[in-house]
């Protein structure tokens, strides 16, 4: 999502009653960037970038965290460390492996708009050849 429509969403779910940040502090919700972490500091969320299996390949994990941060390295609450992913997911056409950030000022040089389906932007990137998809929560072009 670009930022004004996780802005977008955030606004949507606080019209439904629940509540972002209160007093500088997160309350039902944290924004989560992919590369960097939770968008605010909170005391109940843990982050970090984790390997995936056996492999070299890392991808970003959230959890809730039930005790204190352990400063020394990523503490999790049980032994049971599953990942929750979506149905059909794997690591090679995933965001994790694919990851590609483009700043916002930077998008009509480098993307060309083709289309859009539904809410979804569709771009072409000219320097990999492969489409680039922008779910949006509302109209933007």
């Amino acid at each position: 999502m670009s930022p004004q429509d996780v802005e977008s969403f955030v606004k949507f779910l606080e019209a439904h009653h629940l509540i972002f940040v209160y007093q500088h502090k997160p309350i039902d919700m944290v924004v989560v960037d992919q590369l960097r972490g939770p968008t605010i500091v909170t005391d109940w969320l843990e982050f970090s970038h984790v390997r995936l299996g056996d492999s070299s390949n890392r991808v970003a994990a959230c959890w809730l965290r039930e005790n204190p941060l352990n400063i020394v390295g990523i503490t999790f609450s049980s032994d049971n460390n599953e990942f929750a992913v979506p149905e059909g997911w794997n690591y090679k056409n995933s965001l994790s492996s694919n990851f590609t950030f483009i700043p916002n000022e930077k998008m009509e040089e480098r993307l060309k708009f083709l289309r859009i389906d539904n809410n979804i932007e569709v771009y072409l990137d000219p320097a990999t050849g492969k489409e680039v998809y922008i779910e949006r929560t509302g109209r933007s072009k």
